[in-house]
């Protein structure tokens, strides 16, 4: 857990680079207004921890490229990821190959 002292002072660490890559998950406690700032990267809950949100048949992360991506065929996708979806996927384009 991270206390911040001012709203700028959060603003301005997670718009940095590290940040940004490794952006996965966020839980905001109290105010709300810095609700659609943390949501461009991250998986956002509000008054929740993470847990109280993640569905094991669900995409779950953030869009950091560091922290929650795919990588195939030279491309590389960051986004919440579901393991299976993401299998279902590989596997499908395998069998339209052959």
């Amino acid at each position: 857990m991270v206390i911040y002292r001012d709203d700028e002072q959060l603003t301005k660490r997670i718009s940095s680079s590290y940040f940004s890559e490794r952006a996965m998950g966020c839980s905001l406690y109290g105010s709300e207004h810095l609700a659609d700032v943390l949501r461009k990267k991250h998986t956002l809950t509000i008054n929740q921890t993470l847990e109280d949100v993640d569905q094991g048949n669900k995409p779950f992360g953030g869009y950091g490229t560091m922290s929650n991506y795919i990588y195939h065929d030279y491309k590389l996708v960051s986004k919440p990821i579901l393991i299976s979806e993401i299998v279902a996927e590989y596997l499908s384009e395998k069998r339209s190959l052959v």
